[in-house]
C-alpha cells in the first residue's frame, strides 16, 4: 500500500498470492511485499524524485537488503534491489514494530487475509517476477517434509501396543518433557531410567521373557530354597521387597510417598535423580 504524508486515505494497493505454506514462508512473503512496494513506487509518477519510506518489521530483510547473502529466498532479495534501483524516488528501508499503531497496518492484515482467501491482484499488475509461480522454498518444503513425519510418527503411536505401557508412566507423548529433564540427568543416570521407562531392564520377569533368566521370580526375596518368591516386576522391585527397605525409605525421605509412582518421578528432575541414586544403592542393575 502507497500513503502520502498528510492525506489518510491510500494512493494504490497490490496483493499477491505466492501459494500454501507448504511451499512458501512468511519470510518470503515479507520480500514480496517489499518488492510489491517498489513496484508501486515505481509506477507512481507523482513519486518522482521524493523521498519515500518503506515500513517493515523485519530487521533480517534490512540488513541483508543492500548486501544479499547465499541464504532462502536470496533470489528475491536481489529482485528488490533491482526494482529498488529503477525507481526515480529516494528510498529509505525503515524498521518498525510489527504492532505499532501504524497508519495502514489493520488496513494490511485485512489485505493479508483477502490475499490468503485467493483475492489478489490481476498478473497484469504484478511485477514480472510474480506473474508466475514462484519457486518452492527449500526450507517450507523441509518443514512439510518434517511435519508429515511428525503425523505419521503420532499414527504409529497411536497404533502401537506400547502406547498402554507407556502411558501409566508418562502419557505426554512425544515427551518433549522428559527430554529436556533428561539432559539434565548424568549418562548413566539417564541409562538407568530408559530402562525402566522402555521395561527393558535385568530384572527377571524381562530377562525370563527373552530367556536369559530360568526363572521369573525375585531371588533377594528367598530366604529359604523352598520359599515360593513373587515375580521381579519393577512394581515389586520398587516398592515391595523387603531385601531393599534401607534404600526405599531414603528414596521416600528424599521425594515425600506420595510421589512414588513412576509417572510422579518421571515428572521431576529432582524425583528422577532420587530413583536413579536408588536403583544404584541396590545394586540390581549391575552386571555380573
Amino acid at each position: 500500500m502507497l500513503y502520502k504524508k498528510g492525506h489518510p486515505t491510500q494512493v494504490s494497493q497490490l496483493k499477491a498470492y505466492l501459494g500454501p505454506s507448504s511451499k512458501h514462508n512468511n519470510y518470503e512473503a515479507e520480500i514480496v511485499g517489499e518488492i510489491l512496494a517498489t513496484w508501486i513506487i515505481r509506477n507512481t509518477p507523482e513519486m518522482y524524485q521524493k523521498t519515500t519510506y518503506i515500513y517493515t518489521d523485519n530487521q533480517s530483510f534490512i540488513r541483508l537488503a543492500e548486501a544479499p547473502k547465499a541464504a532462502p529466498g536470496q533470489y528475491l532479495l536481489w529482485n528488490f534491489n533491482e526494482g529498488a534501483s529503477d525507481v526515480r524516488a529516494k528510498l529509505e528501508l525503515r524498521w518498525i514494530s510489527g504492532h505499532s499503531k501504524v497508519r495502514g497496518n489493520e488496513r494490511a492484515d485485512k489485505l493479508a487475509k483477502e490475499v490468503a482467501a485467493g483475492k489478489a491482484s490481476r498478473g497484469v499488475d504484478l511485477p514480472p517476477i510474480l506473474r508466475n509461480t514462484l519457486p518452492t522454498s527449500i526450507s517450507s518444503k523441509n518443514r512439510e517434509h518434517m511435519e508429515q513425519l511428525k503425523r505419521r510418527w503420532v499414527t504409529m503411536w497411536q497404533d502401537s501396543p506400547r502406547k498402554p505401557k507407556m502411558e501409566r508412566i508418562d502419557d505426554s507423548f512425544p515427551f518433549n518433557g522428559y527430554r529436556k529433564r533428561q539432559h539434565k540427568l548424568s549418562r548413566a543416570h539417564a541409562s538407568i531410567l530408559m530402562q525402566v521407562r522402555s521395561g527393558h531392564l535385568p530384572l527377571n520377569t524381562y530377562l525370563y521373557r527373552v530367556k536369559k533368566s530360568e526363572l521369573n521370580q525375585c531371588e533377594a526375596c528367598k530366604i529359604n530354597p523352598e520359599d515360593e518368591s513373587p515375580p521381579e516386576t519393577i512394581k515389586h522391585f520398587l516398592y515391595d521387597c523387603e531385601a531393599y527397605t534401607p534404600q526405599r525409605s531414603t528414596l521416600i525421605r528424599a521425594i515425600g510417598a506420595t510421589n512414588l509412582p513412576l509417572k510422579e518421578i518421571m515428572s521431576e528432575t529432582k524425583y528422577m535423580k532420587e530413583l536413579a541414586r536408588y536403583i544404584v544403592k541396590t545394586g540390581r542393575f549391575q552386571r555380573d
